[in-house]
């Protein structure tokens, strides 16, 4: 279990929009990538989507921290999120080296 001093440190390291507060965000069977998009324009996050992602998804977010929201989809449909500086990518990852 991390503690709760790296997990400020780590999010004193975020861009103030991956803390801002979704509103509300609904979408019934939306292309993943929109709904990242969709998240991005809202919070005025610098995010890439990578071409390899793919899905169908269903959320209802309400009050929600962006950067929450963003991890959420990443753990649910296995998806690697990065950032650099203040850009987020999300993309599927690389496979295992055998």
């Amino acid at each position: 279990m991390l503690s709760s001093r790296f997990i400020n440190e780590l999010e004193e390291r975020l861009p103030r929009p991956a803390l801002e507060q979704i509103g509300t965000l609904n979408f019934r069977g939306a292309d993943l990538r929109d709904v990242l998009r969709a998240i991005a324009a809202e919070s005025g996050l610098n995010l890439i989507v990578d071409d390899s992602v793919q899905g169908r998804v269903t959320v209802n977010f309400q009050d929600v921290a962006v950067i929450d929201a963003l991890r959420f989809l990443a753990e649910e449909y296995t998806l690697a999120l990065v950032q650099t500086g203040s850009i987020f990518r999300v993309r599927v990852p690389a496979p295992a080296p055998p």
